[in-house]
């Protein structure tokens, strides 16, 4: 067999897998989520070293009044934050449309503001 198809073929079965585990993820409770989600975030932000730099580096140059331990604070929030994040864009694309819009605070705010954009 061709090397290239075998290539494609395992490529395939690994995006099915991916999408299986991604599936499984959005099943979980939505607070049990965002909770793996923090722990999530804290993980990456003690393993990816050089976007821990950049995102200390860029808040520096947004807020150069703030001290270093309110830039780490604010790193930390930001890795926790997009840890959380990856579980909702599992929810955003598994969930119906219904069970999504129930997590959605001031949802007719929302609604109101896209109207007069």
């Amino acid at each position: 067999m061709n090397k290239q198809i075998v290539k494609s073929i395992i490529v395939f079965k690994m995006a099915i897998l991916l999408k299986t585990f991604l599936f499984l993820l959005s099943l979980i409770p939505f607070k049990v989520q965002m909770f793996l989600g923090k722990i999530l975030g804290k993980l990456l932000y003690k393993f990816l070293i050089k976007r821990r730099k950049v995102v200390t580096w860029n808040i520096y140059k947004c807020f150069p009044d703030f001290n270093k331990d309110d830039i780490t604070k604010l790193a930390k929030e930001n890795f926790t934050r997009l840890g959380q994040g990856i579980f909702e864009i599992c929810n955003s694309y598994f969930w119906s449309d219904k069970k999504y819009m129930k997590r959605l605070k001031n949802i007719e705010e929302f609604r109101t503001c896209l109207l007069y954009t």
